[in-house]
């Protein structure tokens, strides 16, 4: 992971190296700063958030032993994630549907668990197209509870599935760098379900795009 970090670290910090030189020759030569002062406000909020996500990881890691487990109403809890992102959906015209036919409570950590669903979130807001929707589906099974997030974006090949929720990795790399990924928040998201003894897996719909399914442990759930 400290590899990865000190690679991925490198880039921005490339790239803000190069426009502050480029600020400072158009300075002499009496030339607009704009452009290049916005792309340096652009890599310190990539380095900003590069930085945030990989100490967040790395909370979690040390977390197994800390994580505060309490009941939590399922249905309020994924309200809570939609409303958030939805901000972030808004901006490409992206709909969030939820369909939520379970109501019960589930013993999690709250913290924990909106963190695994705003990445998933986040992550089908940033590779879905414009005007387009994602479905948040809750299904109860057996002794499990399942969280499936859809997309309709593009799709990731079946060989790389399994690979998301990696540290760093990115299916496109010139993609996330215009969406601002990190290639972080589908691990961060794979941590908090680990914690919580879940599963999470990426599979492609038939009719195009991704879906993001978690699966929790129904042990102890009360019905309301």
């Amino acid at each position: 992971l400290l590899a990865d970090v000190s690679h991925e670290l490198r880039s921005p910090m490339t790239r803000l190296q190069i426009a502050l030189g480029l600020i400072e020759k158009s300075a002499e030569q009496g030339l607009s700063l704009e452009k290049h002062l916005h792309r340096c406000e652009h890599e310190i909020a990539q380095l900003d958030s590069m930085i945030t996500n990989v100490l967040s990881l790395s909370r979690m890691e040390n977390t197994f032993q800390q994580a505060h487990f309490e009941n939590i109403n399922v249905k309020l809890l994924l309200q809570t994630a939609i409303a958030d992102a939805q901000y972030l959906a808004i901006n490409n015209k992206i709909t969030i549907n939820a369909n939520i036919t379970e109501n019960c409570d589930i013993p999690i950590d709250k913290s924990l668990i909106l963190s695994a669903l705003n990445n998933v979130l986040i992550n089908a807001i940033k590779h879905s197209e414009q005007q387009s929707s994602i479905t948040v589906t809750v299904l109860k099974q057996g002794k499990s509870l399942f969280i499936a997030v859809s997309d309709c974006g593009t799709g990731v090949p079946d060989d790389k599935l399994a690979l998301l929720f990696k540290p760093f990795y990115r299916v496109s790399t010139a993609r996330d760098r215009e969406t601002g990924g990190t290639g972080l928040g589908l691990a961060i998201a794979k941590q908090a379900i680990d914690i919580h003894q879940g599963k999470i897996s990426a599979e492609n719909n038939h009719s195009g795009g991704l879906t993001i399914t978690i699966e929790l442990p129904l042990d102890n759930i009360y019905d309301t």
